[in-house]
């Protein structure tokens, strides 16, 4: 009898769960496919930060009306803040 008690909830279960009817698809309408153009473009060029002090680090986080963004040296904001928590960026030597 205590066998059968959990068999019949598992049977009850899958048939009240489970899924009656098979997923609806839906038809995908006539669409004219483009081609994409491949344009050779110049890779930008990398923006170095200006370095004033070099005891400090190079994006320093602040805070801005609650979220966190990261400044360069000078204090101009480099990433906007739009995160909750910042820490500093570290330097790590792989050998």
């Amino acid at each position: 009898m205590k066998k059968v008690v959990p068999i019949v909830c598992l049977l009850i279960s899958a048939s009240v769960f489970s899924q009656t009817k098979a997923v609806k698809r839906v038809p995908v309408k006539n669409i004219t496919r483009t081609t994409a153009v491949n344009t050779t473009q110049k890779p930008k060029a990398v923006q170095t930060l200006p370095v004033i002090y070099e005891e400090l680090p190079l994006l320093i986080p602040k805070k801005n009306n609650g979220d966190f963004g990261y400044v360069n040296q000078k204090g101009k904001f480099i990433i906007q803040p739009e995160y909750h928590i910042a820490v500093f960026f570290m330097r790590i030597a792989i050998y």
